[in-house]
């Protein structure tokens, strides 16, 4: 049982970049620089992001919704 949920949750390096990048994603929506249109849709592509994290991890508590 224990393979079958290692092998369905992909690679921990695979897991990890996508961790990374949903949290450099995060730095642009915090970027005060950026306008307020740009930052707005960066969020949107953010918490895209993190849907698909989940829907292929799991749910994940630790990741930064908005």
């Amino acid at each position: 049982a224990l393979m079958v949920i290692g092998a369905m949750s992909g690679t921990p390096d695979e897991k990890s970049k996508a961790r990374a990048a949903i949290d450099l994603c995060w730095e642009g929506v915090d970027d005060e620089l950026q306008s307020l249109s740009t930052r707005r849709f960066v969020r949107g592509t953010c918490q895209m992001m993190v849907e698909k994290f989940e829907a292929k991890y799991g749910p994940s508590p630790s990741l930064r919704r908005d």
